[in-house]
């Protein structure tokens, strides 16, 4: 089995109040393009690539720590694709209802940022 690569992007800026939704188990993303307002919350990145839309047991990446899509809100995939924003959101149990624009990955390891970090979603396929 191949991992097939869904969306890869990396951070170029960090908003200096992003790490504090870190302490709450989330994270905000947005293209380094956002309105000036967004910015001092989010992790911002400059690439896009969304190559099909993220599903249920996708695995999302975080500088090479996998942590499982286990839900995702009705607009995720729309706005990761115009936007480059969501929120991520490090949970065990998806909660309902689900907010639109967050995707809800298994908590696991520590998420530490920095620029550069890499954030990549992935599915298995076979070969």
């Amino acid at each position: 089995m191949l991992d097939k690569v869904i969306y890869e992007t990396t951070i170029t800026d960090i908003g200096e109040c992003a790490a504090e939704f870190l302490d709450q188990d989330m994270m905000v993303t947005f293209l380094d393009s956002c309105p000036l307002d967004f910015k001092e919350f989010c992790f911002l990145h400059s690439e896009n690539l969304l190559s099909e839309d993220i599903r249920i047991d996708d695995s999302l990446y975080i500088d090479g720590n996998e942590f499982q899509v286990l839900g995702m809100g009705d607009v995720v995939n729309d706005n990761l694709d115009s936007l480059g924003h969501i929120t991520i959101s490090f949970i065990d149990i998806v909660p309902t209802p689900k907010m639109g624009g967050t995707l809800y990955v298994k908590k696991g390891s520590q998420v530490n940022l920095s620029i550069g970090s890499k954030i990549t979603v992935k599915r298995r396929k076979n070969e």
